[in-house]
């Protein structure tokens, strides 16, 4: 066995062992009784554990198997030679190895992994594949992280043979050449770099790691946060000859598995990415304040784009942005495509007048918040505080821009945003809004006649069956049916089908609007002139009649209040709509709920026809 193999050997032993427990196993009698337990020592302390009786073979021969191990690796060990440690004076960029590395990885040790990590550990310690590893996704997502864990798992043995080199800007491909050669030379089998898109010739060049050193067997690690520089670099230089990790996506389970945190308002706090600060990830909080916040944004997207373009291909692949790099627009576009990523990417987002989408959805939402409603956000200065957020994320307006936008600007940023993972296609359901018509049908004046006709015809067929065709009303019940009733339920049956066109019911949503807003008060004043106020003075002075309408309102609104929260309405607003309409008349009006009009149209037609039919029953059999 040469040197070589004698080193493979080793480091196999090392994994072997770890997998298998140490100690011993001790016997202890109990009233007669044998019991067997797991005897370790542990961060100087003895621990026990009980081993019980179905297992006790399998973890005897396992305890026995380490033991044969550790001989081995023993008698193994003595025939290396001493690992001499890098001469770190020798080499140009930030190399770490040895003792550094275990020092490097000391912190995260008590970290939960991401669940891609396995594919990175599969290849740390899988056989060669003549492949480099790449490590991409954007900033505070774990890529450093899953980096030092790998340090913090391995062997003294596999750590002897690993470094970490840091790149910065000042580096060049050059100058990680050289140190790689000096890693090889002295037997190091796995480097794992860091921030290696900071080369400005990383793209250019990048073959040389998959082609001179991870085909000598070295297992190569790069990582990054510029994702294009390393998409680019996969399609002119490596090909097949990388593996591709993406690390942006990180969904709300793994989130809350890997930080044991609970709550999605945590989840979009941090923005869906690793930073807690000072709990398990990073120092310090990505999102906890405006500046940070603005400064992830610029870097990890927008500077992140330029910087990839401008280092590739001699900035050949620029194209048409080239002219918005030059005048420092591109910073700008970029910036206003993120901001408005909800909405279509088309040249009227990037070239209209800028305004924060997300202050009105703020706004909106604490106006509606159940707990503690607010509206604050209407009385801010709209104006001083979207130009302030505009300065901020470096948008220009459309008199500012040097360059006319145009739709090939909007493609092209949305081809780069698409590389990098940042856009997704999500076809939307929602429930209508309720405050606004069903239909964006426009009317004509033949509509709202056709409309008109409608309500008289369905008037006439309910007429007609209620007095000729109806069961119930012939069956000599006592009672007999309202003939509105009838064509209520008429009109309900013609709106669920769905028959009729979006035309007509437009038509006939406008004549029930017009005699609303227009007839009501003519109506009002013919049935005030026809009203005996005698017949209303005798309701107060009969204590029974006040008694019923207090009982009806009140039972309307405490009814209503109970099954809205029953079926997580909002109680008041149910009490309102499906009480009170059908005892009063103006009650949204006054509660300034008008909005809730077609849900009272329900509660009161529908519903109405409801308590027609039971009321014809009880009042034409009993009274």
């Amino acid at each position: 066995m040469d040197l070589s193999e004698m080193k493979i050997r080793a480091a196999e032993l090392e994994r072997l062992i770890s997998f298998l427990p140490a100690g011993s196993i001790t016997k202890k009698t109990v009233n007669g009784k044998e019991y067997f337990y797991h005897r370790w020592t542990e961060n100087k302390k003895r621990r026990e554990k009980y081993i019980p009786a179905d297992e006790l073979e399998n973890f005897r021969a396992q305890i026995e198997r380490r033991k044969e191990l550790e001989q081995e690796l023993k008698a193994l060990k003595k025939q290396l030679p001493k690992a001499k440690s890098a001469n770190l004076s020798a080499f140009i960029t930030n190399v770490r190895t040895g003792k550094a590395l275990r020092s490097f990885a000391a912190s995260v040790r008590g970290y939960r992994r991401r669940e891609c990590f396995r594919q990175l550990h599969d290849f740390v310690y899988g056989e060669p594949q003549d492949k480099v590893f790449i490590l991409y996704g954007l900033r505070r997502t774990g890529k450093t992280t899953m980096i030092r864990q790998i340090f913090a798992e391995m062997s003294d043995t596999e750590l002897a043979k690993a470094a970490f080199i840091q790149i910065t800007a000042k580096d060049t491909l050059a100058d990680v050449n050289r140190d790689l050669k000096a890693l090889e030379a002295q037997g190091f089998r796995y480097v794992l770099l860091d921030e290696v898109t900071l080369m400005e010739d990383f793209i250019e060049g990048a073959a040389l790691f998959s082609d001179v050193f991870a085909a000598c067997g070295m297992k190569i690690v790069l990582s990054g946060t510029d994702s294009l520089g390393f998409l680019f670099t996969e399609d002119e230089q490596l090909y097949d000859r990388c593996i591709l990790l993406h690390t942006t996506f990180i969904p709300y389970r793994e989130f809350e598995s890997v930080l044991g945190i609970h709550g999605i308002d945590e989840y979009i706090r941090y923005g869906g990415t690793m930073s807690l600060g000072g709990v398990h990830y990073n120092e310090t909080s990505t999102f906890a304040s405006k500046e940070s916040t603005d400064e992830y944004v610029d870097t990890a997207i927008a500077r992140n784009i330029q910087h990839s373009l401008r280092c590739y291909q001699y900035e050949g692949h620029f194209r048409h942005l080239r002219d918005l790099y030059e005048k420092g627009e591109l910073t700008s576009a970029i910036n206003r495509v993120v901001e408005d990523i909800n909405h279509r990417f088309t040249l009227e987002v990037l070239s209209q007048d800028w305004k924060s989408h997300d202050l009105g959805i703020s706004a909106s939402n604490l106006r509606r918040d159940r707990k503690n409603p607010t509206d604050i956000l209407d009385r801010i200065d709209l104006a001083l505080v979207t130009d302030s957020l505009r300065k901020l994320l470096e948008i220009r307006n459309r008199a500012e821009q040097a360059v006319a936008l145009d739709d090939v600007h909007a493609a092209e940023i949305k081809e780069y945003l698409d590389l990098l993972d940042l856009t997704q296609k999500i076809d939307v359901l929602h429930l209508p809004n309720v405050s606004t018509k069903s239909s964006d049908v426009k009317p004509t004046a033949a509509d709202y006649a056709t409309g008109l006709a409608l309500g008289v015809v369905c008037f006439n067929v309910a007429n007609l069956y209620a007095k000729h065709i109806s069961i119930i009303n012939h069956a000599n019940l006592g009672f007999s049916i309202h003939t509105f009733a009838f064509m209520v339920i008429l009109m309900a049956i013609l709106n669920m089908t769905n028959i009729l066109p979006e035309n007509v019911k437009a038509g006939a949503r406008g004549m029930q609007q017009f005699f609303v807003k227009y007839m009501s008060f003519p109506l009002m004043i013919t049935v005030g002139i026809g009203t005996n106020l005698t017949d209303y003075a005798k309701v107060f002075t009969n204590p029974a009649y006040i008694v019923i309408i207090m009982a009806t309102v009140i039972g309307a609104m405490i009814g209503t209040f109970i099954v809205g929260k029953l079926f997580h309405f909002y109680p008041v607003e149910g009490m309102l709509t499906a009480g009170l309409c059908m005892a009063n008349g103006g009650g949204l009006g006054a509660a300034h709920r008008m909005e809730l009009m077609s849900y009272a149209q329900i509660s009161s037609r529908i519903g109405g026809a409801i308590m027609l039919v039971i009321a014809s029953f009880i009042f034409g059999k009993f009274l």
